[in-house]
């Protein structure tokens, strides 16, 4: 006799409900009883060019990295960086897909979280770069907070002053420059983003604002796989502060401010080419 659906464990559910999805492409959650379950679709499909990576789990220092989670940061993150691949690769492998087009993209993942003593919310979440003038024939002026990525409405509740499982947050933004050519202008567009910044919009304890947080520049040419990520940034909503947690010596260390250069993203451990 076949199990009904709802005798089926949730993974299995999952699973036969996420193939069924409807979505053509995009990310897809679904809570089972005190489980949630969560994954992606690209053209109605199932990706295939990255894998969650496989550690060694016979090296220490792998195995440590594996057995923690971040102290600050999104749970799922592993499962939004590999459908922001799969949809900035198209589904292809890293050298399948080309690398030059016209735009100079990159694919920038952040994540982190924030505190604030009373309590409060994380509403909304913006990715700005700076876009310089097009020239005088273009109809593209100097922008100095060209927008990547905005999401709206949100409500990311923050707990308080312990930052585990507080506000909780992650981005994935693709960085473009605008194309300013015409027919009597050919514009060059750049290999640089500057001025890259993180606009967080919240409530700490009953009062609205937005916490603006400097990105390091990007060289689109120092990164041939056109993938970067920030992980561990902190920001207390009480003070204002934006600092980072990392990983040293096996544990997490709070630094002072966000780092000053883009952490790689290991994609060629996605592919299976990982190398220890």
């Amino acid at each position: 006799m076949l199990a009904s659906s709802a005798n089926k464990p949730s993974h299995i559910r999952f699973k036969e409900e996420f193939e069924n999805s409807k979505k053509e492409s995009g990310y897809f959650c679904k809570k089972y009883e005190d489980y949630k379950y969560c994954g992606c679709v690209f053209k109605g499909k199932l990706p295939t060019a990255f894998n969650f990576p496989n550690y060694d789990t016979d090296n220490e220092n792998e195995f440590f990295k594996l057995a923690t989670l971040p102290v600050c940061g999104n749970e799922y993150f592993n499962q939004i960086k590999r459908c922001a691949m799969t949809k900035f690769y198209e589904d292809q492998k890293p050298l399948n897909a080309p690398k030059n087009d016209k735009y100079n993209r990159m694919l920038i993942l952040l994540d982190g979280c924030a505190s604030c003593t009373k309590a409060g919310t994380i509403t909304g979440l913006r990715v700005t770069h700076f876009e310089e003038d097009g020239g005088f024939f273009s109809n593209c002026p100097e922008e100095k907070e060209f927008e990547a990525f905005r999401v709206a409405d949100l409500s990311i509740k923050i707990g308080g002053i312990e930052v585990e499982n507080s506000g909780a947050f992650a981005v994935p933004a693709v960085l473009s420059h605008r194309s300013c050519s015409n027919i009597l202008w050919m514009n060059t567009i750049s290999d640089k983003y500057v001025d890259i910044k993180l606009h967080v919009d919240y409530s700490c304890g009953g009062t609205a604002s937005t916490k603006i947080i400097n990105l390091p520049s990007i060289d689109v040419n120092s990164n041939k796989d056109r993938v970067v990520e920030m992980r561990g940034i902190y920001i207390n909503l009480d003070n204002g502060h934006a600092s980072q947690y990392a990983l040293y010596d096996r544990k997490y260390k709070l630094y002072e401010k966000v780092r000053e250069t883009w952490q790689n993203a290991q994609i060629n451990c996605w592919t299976g080419t990982c190398k220890p």
